[in-house]
């Protein structure tokens, strides 16, 4: 099996967050840009996440930086940030880029109030050349 320290990029699930991290000790780092993916380049200028990690945004974590909204009431719904690309790098050097597109099942939600078909993440990613 993999142990802890040997990961890239994991979803850290603690309470109602949703962590995204990069391991930091073996010199990955993670960035944004809220560009189109198809148009993200190695050498764009990216945005570096605070604290390694991009989490869910609400109006309830005003101050987090996401990979996902959650809609909150009425609805409860996680919804993949439109045109945000994230960046993995190593050592400073962009590694790959990652866009989430759907938390949910078949990437659908199974109602439109409260789904409780989550989490199957469907991304995209690709390798920088």
């Amino acid at each position: 099996g993999l142990n802890a320290s040997d990961f890239i990029v994991s979803f850290n699930a603690k309470s109602s967050n949703v962590d995204l991290i990069t391991n930091n000790v073996k010199g990955y780092t993670l960035s944004f840009i809220d560009k189109a993916f198809e148009d993200v380049k190695s050498t764009d200028q990216f945005t570096s996440a605070s604290n390694n990690l991009l989490g869910l945004q609400s109006s309830y974590a005003p101050n987090v930086i996401g990979w996902a909204n959650y809609t909150g009431q009425p609805n409860h719904q996680v919804l993949a940030v439109a045109n945000r690309t994230i960046i993995i790098s190593k050592e400073g050097k962009p590694f790959f880029k990652i866009r989430m597109n759907n938390v949910y099942e078949n990437e659908t939600m199974n109602r439109e109030i409260a789904p409780n078909n989550y989490f199957f993440y469907s991304i995209d990613y690709q390798e920088f050349k």
